[in-house]
């Protein structure tokens, strides 16, 4: 079983943000024939996308079948907060393709004293609920304006989950996101783990060695060769 963790518990503080600026009739870039445009286009994006649920009440359907601009507005607003809401309902699996960066052990294992579990995941077929999402990094990393969900939903919801700043990007990091409302997935061939690496620092080797042999999972040992960087045995 493998545990996903909150967005909202992220060591990053300015990851998923979402400006608090609630769009207002007669105010915003769109006239009223594009608020109807937009509308429409994102009522249909939910229906297909994986990760945004249908949040369209009855008041929208009612909305977009009188052409109300303001009654559209009014929906669109309510969106914002349930952007906030949604983000936190997903749970995130945090990795990374390498096991042996030193910046890696000394933030995440505990100052080396941890360890690293290592999954062997079959892309092709996914277990259900799981999506797979490698980070995207940036300089230009930003709060978003409402107005950005309403014209391209899947965009902002990709930049808020996927996007950090390039301060991150030596952990190459790669999501896996639970968005079925769960916090655990239950392994299986799909996505298994296959080994335990742990940090040259780590007080349990008797301990994990055994437990590992029991599992059936390989086990191995980081040492530090000074200079010459960390190596695992």
């Amino acid at each position: 079983m493998a545990y996903f963790g909150k967005i909202s518990n992220f060591n990053d503080p300015v990851e998923g943000m979402i400006r608090k600026q609630k769009l207002i009739h007669g105010f915003s870039p769109f006239n009223d024939n594009d608020v109807i445009s937009a509308a429409k286009i994102l009522y249909q994006n939910v229906k297909s996308n994986w990760i945004i649920p249908n949040w369209f009440s009855e008041g929208m359907r009612e909305a977009l079948s009188r052409s109300s601009p303001w009654e559209v507005f009014v929906e669109l607003n309510s969106l914002i907060d349930k952007v906030d809401e949604y983000k936190n309902t997903l749970r995130v699996l945090c990795t990374t393709p390498t096991e042996m960066h030193s910046l890696m052990w000394a933030h995440y294992a505990d100052s080396h004293r941890g360890i690293c579990i290592e999954y062997e995941v079959d892309f092709s077929s996914l277990p259900n609920g799981l999506a797979s999402v490698p980070v995207q990094y940036t300089n230009e990393l930003k709060s978003y304006l409402a107005s950005s969900f309403i014209l391209s939903p899947e965009d902002l919801l990709s930049r808020l989950l996927f996007t950090k700043s390039s301060e991150w990007s030596y952990e190459s990091e790669w999501r896996f996101v639970l968005h079925n409302g769960n916090e655990t997935l239950d392994l299986d061939e799909r996505f298994r783990m296959v080994s335990v690496t742990a940090g040259y620092k780590c007080a349990k080797d008797t301990e994990l060695r055994a437990l590992c042999n029991k599992k059936g999972l390989e086990f191995y040992k980081v040492r530090d060769q000074g200079i010459d960087g960390l190596v695992r045995v």
